[in-house]
């Protein structure tokens, strides 16, 4: 057995054969494992060895597989094992840029030329910069401080000013250890930074005439460096700022500096495009213009372009061009730019089917002339998504107050609970939902959600201090798997109400996840309670805390916080509008929150997007850059405000057209909060990268909870004696709601939101006063109730209305008792003379 031979010892056997493969050291592929955090599996390393075999024969590779199986990931990782030979190796010079060494020799160099043979400026220019190397002044500067600053301001004196000041002694102490740091490229950035600064800012002081030549020593030293190395990435402002014409200025010079010092990065050798149909040839030539220029300018360099998704594009003549004969519009690409693509199944499902999760992707087929290249690569079976699973949560760390903020591990036994927890959820899912409904997403989920349930305090927690707090694990680990796998079930009464035998139930989830968390669905149900409530949000008056608004606000606040995409499915009038709005109206920055608890979360600035059957990709893609750019200025001023985009009527757009495909860069990147809410479930691709909360259809008990809300009631008082009889009446309305649903008799047009209007109108007819609640408490009306019906339940033929009205009565005098006003002849006969005055 070759992995008990010596040479195997302490090593992984599957990295040891791709490091051979490759043609690399085991310890450089090891050190990229570890810092890219890859999970190398069985399957990954098979799929590893894949993927080099296809790219030895110069053929593109198009990989088939579900939504969330790390595709993009494995490409990633392979592109850095392809490149580290020369990325890793320090003689490598030719290819790798050195920004902060060649910097140190560049200013080495000035101090020598420019500034040692002027007394003036050399003393002048030591006893500035000694706190700053010394570090008696912001020695714990850091980068971000400096790119945060304003832009810097040379004052110009006037030609009576500017005098050559007589030179002062000089360190040449000081000066001996700037040189020697210098020579030898210790000088971090940000003393580079305040060097150069200082250097100009002295000779301008001075009014000395070299000030011109070291402002173009340094515009050329960064040219130079930009054509030397093709790797450098340069930011946009430094192009611009290269680009000036008019005659450079010493702040100009130093901007350039800072940008060259700050902004640049060796560029990408893995390069990711993802496909939808509003990508157009024009679009693909730019993505592809500056990859063909790099690839040519480092012929040994092995490039590795990934298309995501090519079977959505609009374009596929173009990518069978470059595939197959390897030109882009007759022009000849790069021999060493390896293409890979990927794809997502073609499966023809039936149409007008509701589906809690839809297997389907919205996706064409591919072409022939590209089916050669495709390869199906499946997702991890049962044994090593256990194994991936463990070893991703040995990974896991988590925030600990009790030792100043730092990281640590889960503990054993959290760790065990959380696999356990993850696999069966994952497995339960697969099996019942299908197997793209699931996948490596909700794993990753997970852990940014503990994280954030890890750090949450309610108000009376604040009191413990910080260091002895410990949070309950067990409350993390539940309410995340609650979020990612349990909500997104419809509950057992649901299932009936629709008649649905195929979809697995919530009820089916907690059992199996009880065996790894005691009462797994109590706990959710506690902490639902707990963190939804008149204590830590402000609820509108009419607006009850049913079981609907506590899932829904639950959800978009962390799903805002954590930014994680959120959708909540769900049929009209099922408050989830009204519950983003709600949050909106709490959630507004310490200063403006009234509740203590929504002070200490960030505060929303909303992008709204309504869809449509006109939406296009250009109209979402728009909110979405205005808002990340928002976010982008909100984080620079260091201000705890998150924008969200909140897409309202996410199912209306065109799906043959493909809309809703512009959402995955955006969800993937995760830069911007995202939160859509829709009447039927988005395909695999769309919801794979999202929390999804299928809103199911209230409970008698929930339905009750949200009738006496609407009117104004708390139903916790409901058993006083004063109360009894309107009790009675408003179950029995709530009956007869539920029973037109059901009514073969009477059109299915009916929602929760004409029921909603319905108690609203009727809560202006209740005339007596409760002095606790300051609400009209009285009795329903004949004729107020027959109103009511006739403003929100109307819109039938008159027979079927009759029958409409002839149900309500017949389930509210069932409910009550027999001296009730409100029985079914006095509402028929009411109803009747009414018609006939033309009410």
């Amino acid at each position: 057995d070759p992995l008990k031979s010596v040479d195997y010892q302490g090593k992984d056997y599957y990295a040891e054969c791709l490091a051979w493969l490759i043609d690399i050291k085991y310890e450089t592929f090891m050190k990229i494992v570890h810092e890219t955090k890859f999970i190398l599996t069985e399957n990954f390393a098979y799929k590893l060895f894949h993927v080099h075999e296809r790219k030895l024969t110069k053929l593109a590779l198009i990989i088939e597989g579900d939504t969330g199986v790390g595709k993009t990931f494995l490409l990633k990782f392979y592109s850095l094992l392809l490149n580290s030979k020369i990325t890793s190796d320090p003689h490598q010079g030719n290819f790798i840029p050195k920004i902060r060494e060649h910097s140190n020799q560049f200013l080495l160099t000035i101090i020598e030329t420019n500034i040692e043979n002027q007394a003036n400026v050399l003393s002048a220019f030591l006893q500035r910069i000694r706190p700053k190397v010394l570090g008696l002044e912001n020695g714990d500067e850091d980068e971000a401080e400096i790119l945060n600053q304003r832009r810097v301001q040379i004052p110009i004196l006037p030609a009576a000013a500017q005098q050559v000041q007589h030179a002062g002694p000089i360190d040449d102490v000081l000066l001996k250890e700037i040189k020697q740091t210098l020579k030898n490229e210790q000088f971090k950035t940000t003393i580079l930074y305040h060097i150069w600064t200082t250097i100009l800012y002295v000779s301008t002081e001075n009014a000395t005439a070299s000030i011109a030549n070291l402002i173009q020593s340094l515009h050329d030293f960064v040219t130079d460096e930009l054509v030397k190395y093709p790797l450098i990435g340069t930011s946009s402002r430094l192009t611009d700022l290269l680009q000036e014409v008019n005659s450079p200025s010493a702040e100009t010079s130093i901007a350039i500096f800072k940008e060259y010092l700050f902004n640049c990065q060796i560029k990408p050798l893995f390069y990711r495009l993802l496909l939808h149909p509003g990508v157009t040839e024009e679009q693909l030539v730019e993505f592809m213009s500056p990859i063909s220029q790099l690839a040519r300018e480092l012929p040994d360099i092995e490039i590795v372009v990934f298309f995501d998704e090519v079977n959505t594009a609009s374009c596929l003549g173009l990518f069978k061009e470059m595939f197959m004969d390897g030109t882009l519009h007759g022009t000849s690409i790069p021999k060493n730019i390896f293409f890979t693509a990927a794809i997502n199944p073609f499966v023809k499902i039936e149409e007008n089917i509701e589906q809690v999760h839809r297997s389907n992707y919205i996706v064409h087929d591919l072409p022939q002339s590209l089916k050669d290249l495709k390869v199906s690569y499946g997702a991890l079976e049962s044994r090593t998504l256990a194994d991936y699973i463990v070893r991703k949560i040995a990974m896991f760390q988590v925030t600990s107050s009790a030792k100043s903020g730092k990281t640590m591990p889960l503990e054993d036994y959290v760790q065990g609970t959380l696999a356990n927890s993850i696999l069966r959820a994952q497995e339960f899912c697969e099996k019942y939902l299908g197997h793209n409904s699931v996948s490596q997403r909700e794993i990753q989920r997970c852990f940014s959600l503990i994280d954030f349930f890890w750090t949450l305090r309610y108000d009376d927690e604040l009191k413990f201090d910080q260091k002895s707090y410990t949070p309950n694990p067990i409350r993390c680990i539940a309410l995340s798997i609650a979020l990612i796998y349990y909500f997104r079930l419809p509950t057992k009464e649901d299932n009936l109400q629709r008649n649905d035998t195929k979809t697995p139930s919530r009820e089916q989830l907690a059992e199996l996840l009880r065996e790894a968390i005691p009462d797994f669905d109590q706990v959710v149900q506690d902490e639902l309670e707990r963190f939804v409530n008149n204590n830590n949000f402000v609820i509108p008056q009419g607006v009850a805390i049913n079981q609907a608004v506590r899932e829904h606000i639950f959800a978009i606040v962390v799903s805002i916080v954590t930014r994680t995409a959120l959708c909540i499915i769900g049929v009209p009038g099922q408050s989830k509008t009204l519950s983003f709005q709600i949050v909106l109206q709490n959630l507004q920055g310490a200063q403006l929150s009234t509740k203590p608890f929504c002070k200490r979360l960030p505060a929303i600035d909303p992008f709204f997007c309504l869809g449509s059957k006109y939406s296009c990709s250009e109209d979402i893609a728009f909110v979405f850059e205005r808002a990340i750019k928002r976010e982008q200025q909100y984080e620079q001023n260091r201000m705890n405000t998150r924008c969200v985009v909140f897409l309202d009527e996410a199912s209306l757009p065109d799906e043959k057209k493909m809309v809703l495909k512009v959402l995955h860069p955006y969800l993937d990147d995760c830069k911007v909060a995202f939160v859509a809410v829709a009447n039927k479930a988005f395909d695999a691709a769309n919801a794979n990268r999202m929390i999804r909360i299928y809103r199911s259809l209230p409970s008698e008990e929930d339905q009750k909870v949200l009738a006496y809300g609407c009117l104004g009631l708390q139903l916790e008082q409901r058993q006083e004696n004063k109360y009894n009889r309107l009790d009675k009446i408003i179950y029995g309305l709530c009956q007869g709601y539920r029973k037109i649903l059901r009514s073969p008799d009477i059109p299915h047009i009916f929602h929760d939101r004409d029921f909603i209007y319905m108690l609203r109108e009727l809560r202006f007819e209740l005339m007596n006063l409760n002095e606790i609640e300051h609400t009209s408490i009285g009795e329903i009306t004949p004729c107020s109730l027959l109103r009511a019906l006739e403003d929100n339940f109307n819109g039938v033929r008159s027979e079927e209305f009759d029958k409409l009205v002839n149900t309500f009565a017949t389930a509210v005098q069932h409910c009550s008792d027999n001296t009730s006003s409100l029985s079914s002849d006095i509402f028929i006969f009411v109803f009747r003379i009414l018609s006939c005055i033309g009410m």
